[in-house]
């Protein structure tokens, strides 16, 4: 589902069930959680480790494209 979908179903407290039918095993997802929960520090001891490593600018440039990859690279100054 699309995640502005996904937001209007939670907005709009409709019911949501997910059929895996229509998965595809070349899908892959993220997960979104709030800023301030239990998982925040252990996230931000993960970004923070990976961030500047070779793999890390590999992904942001394969899913974002290498434009945002030297967007970050500008903004954090690494």
């Amino acid at each position: 589902m699309d995640f502005t979908y996904y937001l209007g179903v939670l907005k709009n407290q409709l019911p949501l069930k997910r059929h895996p039918v229509g998965d595809q095993s070349a899908e892959e997802f993220g997960i979104i959680m709030p800023q301030t929960n239990d998982w925040t520090p252990l996230m931000d001891e993960f970004v923070v480790q990976f961030k500047g490593t070779t793999e890390y600018d590999r992904l942001i440039s394969k899913h974002l494209g290498s434009n945002a990859l030297a967007l970050i690279k500008a903004v954090t100054k690494r």
